[in-house]
């Protein structure tokens, strides 16, 4: 989280692991972030006295952003006071996932324009420490910003009075296509009436084309597949000989089936659309069932 700070040209200060926020003045402060921890034998909680201050510091209209993969079943079922905390993000927890030995996050992904200006895909670090036991959450109030290529909802945003962000995943772990991880945290903290001294972020940003925008995740496939490309384009999925089987809207989800709603066999797949300059882009599925 520091070095993405550090990319924006933000001034901060880092407590000590677990410290006790009772030794910070927060109103110094114009937002609060925290990184939490994974699953572990210690598996520490914020402090009920940190937890207070920190509802005091929200109560004031100040932002706060959590990040880390157990909020949700950590601080949903308990103390009072973590149930309290927990509740004022707006949502509601669902499932704890599993273990890092199995995939919880494969990819992240917004489809824009309403948040980030445009469509964003991040690949996730799965398999390793940051996709233990991932939360699974849903709005109560708050509004989904990334979900994952299962269309489970990971990161949310909660606006009433004062702005609090949570993201199940760590920006750490995400590496954002066409973008730097940078590139979240520019919005989040600029959500929070925080302008980055820096050029702005969007301006670094290598624009990817209409190519590289047409993406099938995951492929192979077996259920279905989220294509990624230029909001609004319509793509044909053909088979191997080049039959018609299905019309989807990008961005979307193929559910491998045809416009009948016939599901169809395993086999090599198309996706043709065309660029801006009106050439024909042909990209390949393989579905697996």
């Amino acid at each position: 989280m520091a070095n993405i700070l550090d990319e924006l040209c933000i001034t901060y200060t880092t407590t000590r692991q677990d410290d006790d926020l009772v030794y910070y003045n927060l109103e110094d402060y114009d937002a609060v972030f925290i990184a939490l921890g994974i699953q572990d034998a210690d598996d520490a909680h914020i402090p009920e006295s940190s937890l207070q201050q920190l509802m005091a510091y929200m109560d004031d209209r100040y932002p706060v952003y959590i990040e880390g993969p157990d909020f949700g079943a950590d601080y949903s079922e308990g103390t009072p006071a973590e149930v309290e905390f927990f509740e004022r993000f707006g949502i509601s927890f669902i499932d704890d996932g599993v273990s890092e030995e199995f995939v919880n996050v494969d990819f992240l992904y917004h489809n824009g324009p309403t948040w980030f200006a445009r469509e964003l895909v991040c690949d996730y670090d799965n398999g390793t420490l940051a996709d233990r036991f991932v939360d699974e959450i849903a709005p109560n109030g708050a509004r989904i910003l990334f979900v994952d290529q299962d269309g489970k909802a990971r990161a949310s945003i909660y606006t009433s009075g004062y702005t609090a962000i949570y993201s199940a995943c760590y920006a750490g772990a995400m590496d954002v296509r066409g973008a730097t991880q940078a590139r979240i945290y520019d919005e989040y903290v600029k959500c929070f009436g925080i302008i980055s001294p820096c050029d702005d972020v969007r301006d670094k940003e290598e624009l990817p084309s209409s190519l590289e925008l047409l993406r099938a995740y995951p492929n192979p496939f077996n259920s279905r597949c989220y294509l990624s490309g230029p909001d609004g384009l319509k793509a044909d999925i053909l088979d191997v000989s080049g039959r018609f089987i299905k019309s989807i809207k990008l961005p979307g989800f193929w559910y491998g089936e045809n416009e009948k709603g016939e599901v169809v066999g395993s086999g090599i797949y198309f996706i043709k659309t065309h660029d801006e300059n009106e050439r024909i882009i042909l990209y390949r599925l393989l579905l697996i069932k």
